[in-house]
């Protein structure tokens, strides 16, 4: 009779143990409900963040893209980054480096006691398929100063613009960068031009754009939907993000990143089509400058005019500030359209009437293989070889009226 009193004891023991165990068990269960949702979260994120984070060093370290390099200064000007850098795969690769003003050039020295010489222009100017040392500028700056002249020649051109976003850097930003400018010379290259400078022309809107209006002043578009907006913030952060942004933009757009001049040819052709300019009125006009009038209501001859206008425009207020302007035509690389040719035309006759300085380059007389092509069957922007007639080109032209103006060493500023 003992061991009942016992065995009972056993039992209550057992299923208080039980009860113990099961309410461990809810607990469990609650606690599993509520914090390792965190916990598993986390173990899915940390990966995915960790795999991110590599593939964004391994496409910062191979060049396949970088972080966003421009910027819109001012709400009214695109320039680059000061200080960005990433790899140009279009024509020749090459590493750009921008400077501490956010140009492909050497760093600009601050309210410096040398003559400066600013020039402005698009992509041909810029140049960013070859390294900073080799561009036309700085060579330049390098004949000059070995000629005994303190000379600092500044490139301040961006990439896919016109002559009224030029004009606007040169109003917006060059002043707020405390460089000292004696000298304005501006680069045209008439292909991009005439198309870049109308809104109806070549490209058209986009959500940011400078174009001219008829009597020659540039006026901004910018409609940036906030979407874009967003993209454009973390893109100027992420390598990675901007490679998929552009690659988006790509296949939206239908062309990729090839080379600007082929699709500026596009563009001509379809702005002739558009502007009705059949091959025998073309032969026409050309054989007659005087019938140009009659077509004067067309694209191609309105954004000449602008473009004209502005450039009497800046000539004057250069001069008025004291600040000497030129006019650089670097060569096209295909045919030009009859407007693009008058535009040269008359620029030319403006400058043999004394009214505005202008340089027709003609690098040497060579082809276009031989001055606009690094594997010496596409046609792009100058390589090598260009920039090197350039240099010597701009040298001839520019150093006797520095040397007249005392701007060799010993004979002050």
């Amino acid at each position: 009779m003992s061991d009942v009193p016992r065995e009972r004891a056993k039992c209550r023991a057992f299923a208080d143990g039980e009860r113990s165990a099961g309410r461990s068990q809810g607990e469990r269960q609650v606690s599993e409900r509520r914090t390792p949702m965190w916990t598993r979260l986390a173990a899915v994120a940390l990966p995915l963040v960790l795999a991110l984070l590599l593939v964004e060093v391994l496409v910062r370290v191979s060049g396949l893209s970088s972080t966003n390099h421009r910027m819109v200064y001012g709400g009214l000007v695109v320039k680059g980054r000061p200080g960005s850098s990433y790899v140009n795969r279009s024509e020749n690769r090459n590493v750009v480096r921008l400077n501490n003003r956010g140009f492909h050039d050497r760093d600009w020295s601050a309210c410096g006691e040398d003559y400066g010489i600013l020039f402005l222009g698009d992509s041909m100017t810029e140049g960013i398929q070859v390294p900073v040392d080799s561009l036309f500028t700085s060579r330049l700056e390098d004949r000059l100063r070995e000629a005994g002249m303190d000379v600092d020649v500044m490139n301040a051109a961006v990439s896919a613009t016109g002559t009224g976003h030029q004009y606007l850097l040169w109003k917006v930003y060059i002043p707020e960068s405390n460089a000292r400018i004696d000298r304005i010379v501006l680069c045209l290259f008439p292909q991009n031009d005439l198309k870049n400078n109308h809104v109806d022309l070549g490209k058209g809107p986009e959500s940011y754009g400078v174009y001219l209006a008829p009597d020659g002043t540039p006026w901004v578009h910018r409609d940036e939907p906030a979407a874009q907006t967003v993209a454009r913030s973390i893109t100027n952060h992420s390598a990675l993000a901007n490679l998929v942004y552009t690659r988006l933009h790509y296949l939206k757009t239908g062309r990729g990143p090839t080379d600007e001049n082929v699709r500026a040819a596009g563009r001509a052709a379809e702005g002739e089509r558009t502007a009705g300019k059949a091959d025998g009125e073309r032969a026409s006009m050309e054989r007659s400058p005087e019938l140009a009038e009659v077509a004067a209501d067309s694209l191609w001859a309105d954004s000449m005019r602008r473009t004209l206008r502005l450039i009497g425009r800046w000539n004057d207020e250069a001069n008025a500030s004291g600040v000497g302007f030129s006019v650089a035509i670097i060569p096209s690389t295909d045919e030009n359209n009859f407007y693009e040719d008058e535009l040269v035309r008359r620029l030319v006759d403006a400058d043999a009437s004394g009214t505005l300085d202008v340089l027709a380059l003609g690098l040497g007389g060579r082809s276009p293989l031989e001055t606009n092509s690094f594997d010496g069957v596409t046609l792009g922007h100058l390589n090598y070889t260009g920039h090197r007639l350039a240099a010597g080109e701009f040298f001839d032209w520019l150093a006797p009226a520095l040397r007249s103006g005392g701007r060799e060493r010993g004979e002050g500023t």
